[in-house]
């Protein structure tokens, strides 16, 4: 059961013995928080994901390769497919992105979906297949 008192009692104590406590718990709480912030943002790191990795062996071994900018700072020369749900591209989109939505790499079999989703992207291509294509998702699956 909780000291109704406690709390009277901590008041009570001579200044110094709060002080004490301030510095010993506190103190080294902020400065701990500043050194997080101070080496998350050193200039010159690199800040990738865990999967990336894994990602670009995988775009190396099927002829891709991923971007490292913002897939909104591309110039318009790129074609920019967004194959999230329609739900979450209506939600907010980059600029002048196309939603294709693609079934999920799990739905072995619905090849008809994956092939009206393909020949929407020929039909986006402008008949040209030499034109960049840009692709993103939520989640890199």
């Amino acid at each position: 059961m909780p000291d109704p008192d406690r709390f009277e009692r901590l008041r009570a104590e001579p200044a110094s013995v709060r002080k004490r406590v301030f510095r010993r718990f506190t103190v080294p709480l902020f400065v701990l928080l500043l050194v997080c912030v101070v080496v998350s943002a050193a200039p010159g790191q690199e800040a990738r994901p865990l999967w990336w990795a894994d990602m670009q062996a995988e775009a190396q071994a099927h002829g891709y390769h991923l971007l490292e900018t913002d897939v909104a700072t591309v110039g318009p020369e790129f074609l920019v497919l967004d194959v999230r749900p329609d739900y979450e591209f209506r939600g907010g989109h980059v600029a002048g992105a196309h939603n294709v939505e693609f079934p999920p790499t799990d739905a072995a079999g619905d090849a008809q979906a994956i092939a009206a989703a393909l020949a929407e992207v020929v039909a986006l291509a402008e008949g040209t297949m030499d034109r960049p294509v840009a692709v993103y998702c939520r989640s890199f699956r």
